[in-house]
Order: structure tokens, then C-alpha cells, then sequence
């Protein structure tokens, strides 16, 4: 259901976390990263035709709750626990398809 995000979009996920984590502190390293539940899907369609039963999908937002184990700059472990979430838009229309992601902390604790 995230093939939006490219083949591996786990990878691309975890390249996101550690990008984010390296602007806050530039010393620190992702060490694990764990789903914490199933994805929570919202889809917008559209009509496609006169057949009300036929659709195409227009945007697909998705959140889901992970846990990240980081080891920070001072060399201290810590697991961030966070709502990441991503929008796509635009999905009928691939040259003009935008995709935004966001991590939310909910919390952080010592590892």
C-alpha cells in the first residue's frame, strides 16, 4: 500500500528518520527502528466514468507508530517513540504526485 514511496519505501523511511535525527544532532546514529501496530489509511477517490463503482485514488495519507532506538551525540541510548506520517497527493496524476512526510515524538526514553 506505500509503493508511492518508492520500491523500498522502508528503506526510504529510515533514510528520513536518520536525516532528521543528523539535522538535530549530527552525531547521532539510528540503531533500530520497530512498527509498533498496524497503518492507519485514509484514501480519496474519484469517479473514473459513469460506473459510480469505479475509481481512481486522488490522495492516501497514512500514519503509523514506531519506535526508534538512537544513540545521541553524548553516546547515550534512547528510544524515541513517534508518529510518523505521510500524504500523497495528486496519486491520478504521477508527473504532478507530491508526497510529504512528518515524524511526530509522542515520547522519548532512556534505552
Amino acid at each position: 500500500m506505500l509503493i508511492w514511496l518508492g520500491d523500498d519505501y522502508i528503506t526510504q523511511v529510515v533514510k528520513e528518520l536518520e536525516q532528521g535525527l543528523i539535522r538535530q544532532d549530527a552525531g547521532s546514529q539510528v540503531v533500530e527502528v520497530e512498527c509498533l501496530g498496524d497503518p492507519r489509511f485514509e484514501t480519496a477517490f474519484r469517479r473514473k466514468g459513469d460506473n459510480p463503482n469505479v475509481g481512481v485514488a486522488t490522495r492516501m495519507n497514512v500514519e503509523f507508530d514506531i519506535r526508534v532506538q538512537v544513540i545521541d551525540s553524548q553516546f547515550r541510548c534512547w528510544n524515541l517513540y513517534l508518529t510518523a506520517q505521510y500524504l500523497a497527493t495528486s496519486l491520478d496524476d504521477p508527473p504532478n504526485t507530491k508526497i510529504k512526510g512528518n515524524f511526530q515524538l509522542e515520547r522519548d526514553e532512556p534505552a
